[in-house]
């Protein structure tokens, strides 16, 4: 019985997948810069496969591109949202010994509209959240590459 000593690395390619073809591109010091700078916004963590990518025109994924009084907006809404969260749970907390001891219907009704109400705010926060995390990921038009980045 033979056995293969594993010498370890990464996996062969197949012919199909391997690179074989090797284009050499000069750049002055300020336009590398350039191209890092552009290949900064995006997701791609190499150079290579950054121009690769741009060379043949697929699209490419964008990091979004947030201002800090967005996220410092995001953070407070995250934060209320979690107030109100801890606030229903003891309106929920409260209802429950209500309805195991006496007849309280007109305390019961009112917390039962405080219930509702922070249910209206949560789905309100949550709206909020959708649409500020939805602006935070689609950036500006000048954020997708412009050339003059």
């Amino acid at each position: 019985m033979e056995t293969k000593r594993n010498k370890g690395g990464a996996p062969r390619k197949s012919a199909a997948l391997k690179r074989n073809r090797r284009v050499e591109v000069r750049f002055t010091e300020d336009e590398y810069k350039a191209l890092d700078r552009r290949r900064g916004l995006t997701v791609t963590v190499d150079v290579a496969t950054f121009i690769r990518d741009a060379c043949l025109q697929r699209p490419m994924r964008m990091k979004p591109v947030t201002t800090s009084q967005q996220e410092v907006i995001l953070a407070l809404v995250r934060e209320t949202r979690q107030d109100l969260l801890r606030v229903g749970v003891n309106v929920n907390q409260c209802t429950r010994r209500i309805n195991s001891m006496t007849d309280y219907r007109d305390l019961q009704r009112e917390t039962m509209s405080l219930s509702d109400n922070v249910k209206h705010i949560n789905d309100q926060l949550d709206l909020l959240i959708t649409q500020l995390s939805a602006s935070q990921n689609h950036g500006s038009p000048s954020s997708y590459g412009s050339p003059d980045q």
